[in-house]
């Protein structure tokens, strides 16, 4: 038996050495409790993380990495132990984990705690049922006595609602027809409109035509003017010699030639010159020292240069007429401005009269020999009336 037991040592130390040669070797041992009871439940874990199961007798035997130098035996409610490989035969002891016991005994009170409860709770959930059902049985008479009356209630709104329904479709029907009659009346008048609109069109471009056949309304134009002035403006000047001077009156008339050209029956732009002629001298009204003194050499003639602008909006052969100017006097060197209203006559197809009164300015001369640098011109406001013809 000993020579037997030799040569088993001395085979499982060849079998080492060829797995150490092949770069694994096997580890054999046995595990058990302090009793020398073998432990099956127990779990081998090499410091490689190789996980091994022992027999059911305890003992094992695992191939390792020759690496591998330590494993740790575990087991539910043991001690875990750690042992170093070094070849030989482990014999493993576990000891009884004393904490587990007590972590276990603490963990069945627990779940017989919990089971208590869950008891506690299964009872009082059967009588809340039991609760629940004779409050569902008194809900479910309440619900079907409110569903009867809520059906009552539908049923009646229903008749209502079909009632109104029918009373609405009447009152429609008697609306849409009453509200055909009106459109079909709205639409009679709006095609008689119309109609009386297009005649009305159609008689105005007749009309047009006609006036635009009897007057010449496009084209180049040619007018004489007359216009008489008065300035309401007196001028009152500080002179050297004479001190403070107040002058009188002047009666303008200017005679002036327009041509232009009529785009249309209402409107025309032209450009025009003429004369300006001071009929009466420029008097002294008051002088502070001498009502007599001075020489007086106001110019009496002037030349107009203007460019103006007509507007007759009506197609009648008497018509209303717009007029406005703006130019400048070259000898006095003031500023011509002019606008007014009037009428126009049409005397033929080419040839028509006008009136016009208006408000514009008109130079107003104040000057002596003796002071030159007094001596001026100045725009007087002056209403003004125009008598011309065109043609």
């Amino acid at each position: 038996m000993k020579q037997i037991r030799i040569l088993f040592i001395v085979l499982s130390l060849l079998m080492t050495l060829t797995a150490q040669a092949q770069g694994v070797r096997v580890v054999r041992g046995a595990i058990v409790d302090a009793n020398g009871l073998p432990i099956r439940t127990a779990v081998i874990v090499t410091d490689t993380k190789m996980k091994f199961l022992p027999r059911q007798d305890g003992t094992f035997e695992m191939k390792v990495p020759s690496t591998s130098r330590f494993v740790t035996i575990s087991a539910n409610g043991y001690v875990p132990v750690t042992r170093s490989i070094d070849g030989s035969y482990m014999m493993v002891r576990l000891e009884v984990d004393m904490e587990a016991i007590r972590r276990a005994e603490e963990e069945a009170r627990a779940q017989e705690a919990q089971l208590l409860k869950a008891e506690q709770e299964r009872q009082a959930a059967l009588e809340k049922a039991r609760r629940d059902s004779i409050s569902a049985v008194e809900k479910a008479r309440k619900d079907a006595e409110a569903q009867a009356k809520a059906e009552e209630a539908a049923r009646f709104k229903a008749e209502k609602e079909r009632l109104d329904a029918i009373e609405k479709a009447r009152r429609d029907s008697i609306a849409t027809v009453e509200q055909a009659r009106k459109e079909a009346e709205a639409q009679a008048k709006a095609e008689e409109a119309a109609k009386v609109k297009a005649a009305k069109k159609e008689a105005r471009q007749q009309k047009d035509a006609a006036y635009d056949e009897r007057f010449r309304n496009k084209g180049l134009e040619h007018s004489i003017d007359v216009q008489y002035s008065y300035p309401l403006s007196k001028c009152q000047v500080f002179y050297k010699y004479s001190g403070l001077r107040e002058y009188g009156n002047l009666h303008p008339f200017e005679l002036d030639y327009t041509i232009s050209w009529r785009f249309n029956r209402m409107v025309s732009l032209g450009v025009g010159a003429g004369a300006l002629f001071h009929a009466k001298s420029i008097t002294i009204k008051n002088d502070q020292f001498d009502p007599a003194y001075g020489n007086f050499k106001e110019s009496r003639w002037d030349v107009p240069v203007f460019a103006t602008v007509k507007f007759t909006p009506l197609r009648t052969r008497v018509r209303p007429l717009v007029s406005g100017s703006g130019g400048y006097y070259i000898l006095s060197k003031t500023v011509l401005w002019e606008g007014g209203v009037g009428v126009d006559i049409r005397a033929s197809r080419r040839v028509a009269a006008h009136l016009l009164l208006s408000v514009r300015s008109t130079p107003y001369p104040y000057f002596i020999n003796e002071d030159p640098q007094s001596s001026g011109y100045k725009g007087a406001i002056s209403p003004a009336v125009k008598l011309g013809i065109s043609f």
